[in-house]
């Protein structure tokens, strides 16, 4: 489990520091840009990094990176311990151009993993819990499924066990 939690930490990881060293590469071209068409400099923004980083190093691709085996390891004793628990999300709100608010939620890197990680398991599992128990019981009941009928705190570890994630 823990070659796999990793593998999915370090695909997390690539993704958000190429997702970063766009945005970067983008300001610069614009920088560039903007000089060409006014002459004046367009100024360094104070930092490229986010500032939701600042908040826990887990948001931080780059520190994750650096870390990988030793994130990876805690997460997966974690999940065999059951014990493992979210961190708390950084959440900012955007206004939209036609008026309102739009929420923006946004999880640390190993939460994230995880859930790429844990996701096609739980996928199996319900699977399995809907075949196996459900699907008679509840078919052809309106406005009920089998998701309604499984408690929200089922454990992790259950559906790791149940299914095989290396």
């Amino acid at each position: 489990m823990e070659a796999t939690i990793r593998r999915y930490l370090e695909k997390e990881c690539k993704k958000l520091i190429a997702r970063h060293e766009s945005l970067i590469r983008q300001s610069k071209r614009d920088q560039k840009r903007f000089k060409k068409r006014t002459g004046q400099d367009a100024g360094n923004p104070k930092s490229y990094r986010p500032q939701y980083w600042e908040a826990n190093p887990h948001f931080d691709p780059y520190y994750v990176r650096s870390r990988l085996d030793d994130i990876a390891h805690g997460l997966a004793e974690s999940i065999r311990a059951d014990t493992y628990q979210v961190s708390p999300a950084f959440c900012f709100s955007i206004p939209k151009p036609g008026g309102g608010l739009r929420e923006v939620t946004i999880f640390t890197v190993p939460d994230s993993s995880l859930a790429l990680t844990v996701l096609p398991t739980v996928r199996t599992g319900l699977h399995i819990l809907r075949s196996n128990i459900f699907s008679r019981r509840f078919s052809g009941r309106k406005g009920c499924s089998f998701l309604s009928t499984i408690s929200p705190g089922t454990s992790i570890r259950f559906l790791t066990t149940t299914s095989k994630i290396s």
